[in-house]
């Protein structure tokens, strides 16, 4: 088994365990195994305060096989997990994983 293979092997049996990190999630209508993070943003950045002109979001990020997505998420684009309406602010591609930085509207 080469490092690609082992890596794509690794991201199925550990970090998308579902007895460890990961959950089912229904994004726009079908289930992925993901792991979402909603406080990861606050330690990465203070600049984002998470208000927009009078208007309260809440940031997360999606982590997902990329194989999972026929086409890559892009920044603007609605995305609709479990009964959550999101815009997608950024999505980062590393070793076959998405990183999807998601916004929902709070009020």
């Amino acid at each position: 088994m080469n490092f690609k293979d082992q890596i794509q092997d690794d991201i199925d049996t550990i970090f998308l365990d579902q007895d460890e990190f990961a959950k089912t999630f229904l994004v726009d209508d079908k289930e992925i195994v993901a792991v979402m993070i909603d406080d990861i943003l606050q330690e990465r950045s203070q600049r984002d305060s998470g208000n927009y002109e009078g208007v309260y979001t809440d940031k997360k990020v999606l982590s997902v096989k990329a194989a999972d997505f026929p086409i890559r998420p892009v920044r603007g684009q609605i995305m609709r997990v479990n009964e959550g309406i999101y815009i997608v602010d950024s999505c980062g591609e590393a070793m076959g994983m998405y990183e999807i930085t998601l916004i929902e509207n709070e009020s």
